[in-house]
């Protein structure tokens, strides 16, 4: 199993499931059996063989094995989102929740459900879903990019006071990755700026340069343009 595991973290995908094709039959009766038949629907979920994937994994979920059946079905989900198949994945992440009410994979699932809202353009109730799972799970590793991707999603709907509050709010929040931060605060100049109000730009872009002096680790990033130079030129065009 292991050297299978080891062709699977390599990204090996035939040769992984060679090799979990031939333990298959030597462990279909032990507990074991549930690990390959969960990795062998990742590695079709990794090569698009979407119909593939979710046999395997609902085998799994059939099979009740507690800590790999809530990341089946999560795993079902994230094929029907794959797919563009919206209000499957969405009634799909919703078993998750259903059925595996406390574990880890029902807390992805909520953030899931927003940003499966946003692709079929129901923003409102993308910021709904997305700030009820950040307030639920603040400490979950989506909880930061989803913060971000609110913020994003008033701004697309051109609510630009929306979104300048939901980019402080990352911003602002010490737990949050540097980069992501960093990046929070360029937005709020950049809208401020792009609206006209200079005066607020240069506060943002200030504030930039105090609280987060190193660069953004992306070096095409756009926070990495700001410099004194560039305040001062803004603020020389009527700032």
């Amino acid at each position: 199993f292991n050297h299978a595991m080891c062709y699977y973290a390599k990204g090996n995908w035939s040769r992984a499931l060679d090799a979990f094709d031939q333990l298959r039959e030597d462990f279909r009766d032990r507990e074991l059996i549930h690990s390959i038949v969960y990795y062998t629907g990742m590695i079709f979920n990794e090569k698009q063989e979407y119909d593939k994937a979710r046999i395997e994994f609902m085998n799994v979920v059939d099979g009740g094995q507690p800590e790999l059946a809530p990341l089946a079905q999560f795993g079902i989900a994230q094929t029907y989102f794959a797919e563009g198949k919206y209000d499957v994945a969405i009634e799909a992440y919703k078993q998750v929740i259903a059925k595996y009410a406390e574990t880890k994979s029902a807390e992805d699932a909520q953030f899931y459900i927003g940003w499966v809202y946003e692709k079929q353009k129901r923003y409102d109730a993308a910021i709904t879903q997305l700030e009820e799972a950040i307030e639920k799970y603040p400490r979950n590793e989506n909880s930061s990019n989803a913060q971000f991707y609110v913020a994003q999603i008033y701004y697309a709907k051109n609510d630009t006071e929306g979104a300048i509050a939901a980019y402080r709010k990352v911003a602002d929040n010490p737990t949050f990755d540097y980069d992501i931060r960093r990046s929070a605060q360029y937005w709020i100049g950049y809208i401020l700026e792009k609206a006209g109000n200079a005066k607020e730009a240069i506060e943002a872009y200030q504030k930039l340069l105090k609280n987060f002096p190193e660069p953004h680790h992306t070096a095409q990033h756009p926070s990495n343009n700001i410099n004194d130079n560039y305040i001062q030129k803004l603020r020389s065009e009527g700032g």
